[in-house]
């Protein structure tokens, strides 16, 4: 089910945390993140990971351009495409 996919999800994420941080750096506005974002360990990997916390502006009134989902490592990806 949906619990088991954002379950893995942070799974990849925490693996890609541990092999290049700042791959996660786009995450924090990508809105193929916003069904992770209400799990509190979504915070936590941010802030391992050095990520300005919070943001700016509500999801989805961001100013500057969407992040381009290509620039994701592929453990980020494969993390993401878990709970799309």
């Amino acid at each position: 089910g949906q619990l088991g996919e954002v379950d893995r999800a942070f799974e990849y994420l925490e693996r890609a945390l541990a092999t290049s941080p700042g791959e996660l750096t786009l995450i924090r506005v990508d809105p193929s993140a916003d069904p992770l974002r209400a799990d509190p360990r979504f915070d936590a990997l941010l802030e391992k990971a050095g990520v300005k916390l919070p943001l700016p502006r509500a999801i989805g009134q961001e100013t500057g351009p969407r992040p381009n989902r290509s620039l994701h490592i592929s453990g980020v990806n494969l993390a993401l495409s878990l709970v799309r």
